[in-house]
């Protein structure tokens, strides 16, 4: 019975501490909440500012996207460094627009010849990106490179692979 004793205590300790645990995150998500409402307010304010009826903040479901795609002439993400394959470029390409990205190899990888690379934290460098875009006709290269990411192809990309492992 000593043993179940000390068993029973070890299980309660176990449960305080992720209980306290528990509570912790779910303060940090409602701090983080607020900072996003906080954000999304103070980036209303600068595009309203700056750009009038221009300026929009939507939220569609995925299956709308490519209408709101074809509404548009180009797409832009300025990304982290440290983000990898951002599946929201190859989309925009899909729907053949040209794309202004980060200059990193990640996505030079994904965007080929189908857009043009900016340091983002460089403002006239990526303004002058932006107008640059617009100039060049760009045929079908972003959907012909956004096609590279098919997943049929994919699929036999890593069929290959792993038979060539198995041999």
């Amino acid at each position: 019975t000593a043993d179940a004793n000390q068993l029973l205590r070890w299980l309660d300790e176990e449960h305080r501490r992720d209980k306290a645990q528990l509570v912790a995150l779910e303060r940090r998500v409602d701090e983080q909440a607020r900072e996003i409402a906080h954000s999304q307010k103070s980036l209303e304010e600068l595009g309203e500012r700056l750009l009038g009826k221009r300026f929009q903040i939507v939220s569609l479901d995925f299956e709308e996207m490519p209408k709101l795609y074809r509404r548009v002439d180009l797409f832009t993400l300025a990304s982290p460094w440290f983000r990898s394959f951002e599946m929201v470029i190859v989309e925009a390409m899909a729907t053949n627009l040209p794309v202004v990205v980060n200059d990193d190899e990640i996505r030079k990888e994904i965007v080929g010849e189908a857009g043009i690379f900016v340091d983002p934290t460089n403002t006239k460098e990526y303004a002058s990106a932006l107008r640059s875009v617009l100039d060049k006709d760009w045929g079908d290269s972003p959907r012909r490179q956004a096609e590279k990411f098919d997943w049929k192809e994919i699929v036999q990309k890593y069929e290959q692979l792993f038979i060539n492992l198995g041999r």
